[in-house]
């Protein structure tokens, strides 16, 4: 249900051709780190990482922007080598003194989110400003997500549309998704279910996970449309099946509760397992719950403190009130 500002990097390729003697081997050296770029992006589309990284460090020491912006996403992500914040950082900061778009936006989301550096969000706007304006269009999204939520801006829905729009524009599924989440809520415009769909099904197209989960939500729920609980599900697997983790822990629910399926605690179990292993303090309290009443596993209190305070950790906001409200009942027997 949540949209989420995204990670910029791209498939960029520079294409330099040499018109005199005097440049023509520095172009050789960018033809061939650009034929290194190429064969890294082969290897890192097969998650072949450990291959990937070496060929765009390769290229990035020949001097190509892209492949410094992807080395420092590399040790952002741990893929193909240590997760690394500050290393990501100066691989950044080098792509986007040669010329990388992508690298600025990057700068940006580390700021954003605290990744290497401390919370900025003054300094996250300025750089996905600076993004905007070297043409990265993740950057116009991520713009209109600091201005949605009032961070290192003003909130001001209005402009954050007006971003949102922008990028779509220009082709961003993303960006696509939030102006739905936008009319669906009613931020800055009426509540319109029909138009929140359309944005939706258009994001979906182009298969944004977030888009199949606040398709199926929006089925699930009934908004402008009937309710339909086998459809919500389709929605729910093809989002889960893109590793989307309330997707995962809304089919749960569907299974815990027999909505449009047979009640099945078992398959509840293992979705809500499925989600809290990839960090979801929704699935984790769900988790709690069935050990609490004993769904499809012995009832187990401890075993389900245990559940709710690792959801209270992960943020859950009723976790604490689930842990005190056990701990009374505890005190009963």
């Amino acid at each position: 249900m949540k949209k989420l500002s995204v990670n910029c990097f791209q498939y960029i390729i520079l294409a330099i051709a040499g018109t005199t003697l005097f440049l023509s081997s520095c172009n050789l050296i960018q033809e061939n780190s650009n034929e290194t770029y190429n064969l890294a992006f082969e290897h890192y589309n097969k998650n072949e990482f450990a291959d990937a990284f070496k060929l765009f460090q390769k290229a990035a020491n020949n001097g190509n922007a892209e492949a410094m912006n992807m080395v420092g996403r590399m040790y952002q992500q741990g893929e193909g080598t240590t997760l690394d914040y500050q290393t990501a950082m100066k691989w950044f900061q080098k792509g986007g003194e040669a010329g990388s778009d992508a690298a600025l936006c990057n700068i940006g989301w580390m700021y954003d989110k605290a990744e290497g550096v401390p919370e900025d969000n003054v300094k996250a706007v300025s750089w996905y400003k600076k993004a905007v304006e070297a043409g990265n269009t993740a950057a116009i999204n991520n713009m209109g997500w600091m201005y949605e939520n009032g961070e290192g801006v003003d909130q001001d829905y209005q402009k954050a549309m007006g971003w949102y729009k922008r990028a779509a524009r220009k082709g961003h599924a993303l960006a696509k998704n939030n102006i739905g989440w936008m009319y669906e809520y009613g931020e800055g415009v009426k509540v319109d279910y029909a138009q929140a769909m359309k944005w939706y099904e258009e994001a979906a197209k182009e298969a944004v996970p977030e888009a199949y989960f606040n398709i199926g939500y929006m089925i699930e729920c009934g908004r402008g449309v009937d309710t339909n609980y086998k459809k919500a599900m389709e929605w729910y697997h093809l989002a889960a099946d893109k590793g989307y983790s309330d997707a995962m822990n809304n089919i749960g629910w569907l299974y815990e509760h027999g909505k449009g399926v047979d009640t099945d605690h078992a398959e509840a179990m293992k979705w809500y397992s499925k989600a809290a292993a990839l960090g979801n303090s929704n699935s984790m309290s769900n988790i709690g719950w069935m050990y609490e009443e004993g769904e499809g596993v012995a009832q187990n209190n401890e075993t389900a403190l245990e559940w709710y305070r690792k959801a209270e950790k992960a943020g859950n906001v009723d976790a604490a009130e689930y842990i005190e409200k056990l701990n009374k009942k505890r005190k009963k027997f």
